[in-house]
């Protein structure tokens, strides 16, 4: 079993190539990258783990610039859920996801 520093490498150099691709507009490139990153997360961490909240609000972020605006909210709802699980509800750090949040959800409300 690879060790936990090896995977948390491992997550860190996806999410950053994840980055890279998105700045570069390679959309397709950076979705599977972000998606890579939350899947050995997930995998060796569980699906709560708070290392994952942020390739999901890097792959919220995409899928709202993509107009998939149903699928970008579940995954900042669910960044969300795993941040407030291990910081709190009140906790400062999570006003700039909320924000997100309310953001998506003005952008689905908005007409055709």
């Amino acid at each position: 079993m690879p060790s936990v520093s090896r995977i948390h490498g491992s997550s860190t150099s996806s999410i950053i190539s994840a980055k890279r691709l998105h700045a570069q507009g390679k959309t397709g490139e950076a979705g599977a990258a972000y998606k890579r990153t939350i899947t050995i997360v997930e995998k060796n961490f569980g699906p709560d783990e708070l290392r994952l909240a942020e390739p999901l609000q890097q792959m919220a972020e995409l899928k709202s610039k993509l107009e998939t605006l149903e699928t970008a909210d579940e995954l900042y709802q669910r960044a969300l859920r795993i941040e407030e699980s291990r910081l709190g509800t009140t906790d400062p750090s999570l006003a700039p996801l909320v924000d997100w949040i309310r953001r998506t959800a003005a952008k689905q409300d908005e007409p055709a």
